[in-house]
C-alpha cells in the first residue's frame, strides 16, 4: 500500500513542477505553469488570474493564493521541509483541471486510477460560495462525498472565492468559443 501511495504523490510532485504542455489563450505553459506572467494583459478577470498562475491581484499587488496539502508529511520524498516548499510557492488550477478546466489529470489512490475533476461540467451547474468554500478549503465535494486527498486545500479571501466562482461558471461559455475559433481556423486552412 505504502509503494502506491509514494507513486500517488510522484505524480502530484512531478505536476507540482513540470509543464502541462497545452496551447491556450495565453501563450501555452512551455515555460512550466507558472510561466504565465499575472500582469498578462490578456488575463480579463482576478478568477481567470488565479485560475491560470495561482496568483490574485490585491490592492494594486500580486500575491500568491494561500494553499495547504491534505497529503501527510511522510508522502514527500524530502518529508515536512519538502512539503512546507512546496506550499511556499504558488498553485494554479491547472495543474490538475488544465486551461481549458477540463481536468481528466489520472492519480492513483487507493489502489484505483482517479481523474481531476471536470470543471466545465461543474462551471455549467449551480453551485454556491458556500460549497466551493468547502470543496476548495475542506476537500468536501457538492455531493458532500470527501475529494482525494492531493486536492490541495485553498484558503480564498472571500472576494478571490466570489473571483474563482465566477470564472468556473464562465468555463463552458469560453471553452465553446475555443472550439468555435479552432473550427474557424481549420476552414480557412482548407481555403
Amino acid at each position: 500500500m505504502l509503494k502506491k501511495r509514494n507513486i500517488a504523490i510522484l505524480i502530484v510532485v512531478f505536476l507540482s513542477f513540470t509543464a502541462i504542455p497545452l496551447d491556450h489563450a495565453h501563450g501555452g505553459c512551455s515555460g512550466g505553469c507558472n510561466a504565465i506572467d499575472p500582469n498578462d494583459p490578456n488575463i480579463s478577470s482576478n478568477g481567470e488570474r488565479i485560475f491560470l498562475t495561482g496568483m490574485s491581484k490585491e490592492n494594486g499587488k500580486m500575491v500568491p493564493v494561500q494553499f495547504s496539502l491534505a497529503l501527510p508529511d511522510e508522502f514527500f520524498a524530502g518529508g515536512a521541509d519538502h512539503k512546507k516548499k512546496i506550499e511556499s510557492g504558488n498553485m494554479p488550477c491547472t495543474r490538475c483541471h488544465n486551461f481549458y478546466g477540463t481536468g481528466g489529470v489520472p492519480f492513483e489512490h487507493e489502489g484505483r486510477t482517479v481523474k481531476s475533476a471536470d470543471l466545465v461540467n461543474i462551471g455549467g451547474m449551480k453551485f454556491s460560495l458556500n460549497e466551493l468554500q468547502k470543496a476548495v478549503a475542506d476537500g468536501v465535494g457538492m455531493d458532500k462525498r470527501k475529494l482525494v486527498p492531493f486536492m490541495p486545500r485553498f484558503r480564498f479571501t472571500e472576494n478571490q472565492l466570489k473571483d474563482v466562482k465566477t470564472f468556473i461558471e464562465s468555463l463552458p461559455e469560453r471553452l465553446d468559443a475555443l472550439k468555435a475559433q479552432r473550427e474557424r481556423k481549420k476552414g480557412s486552412k482548407a481555403l
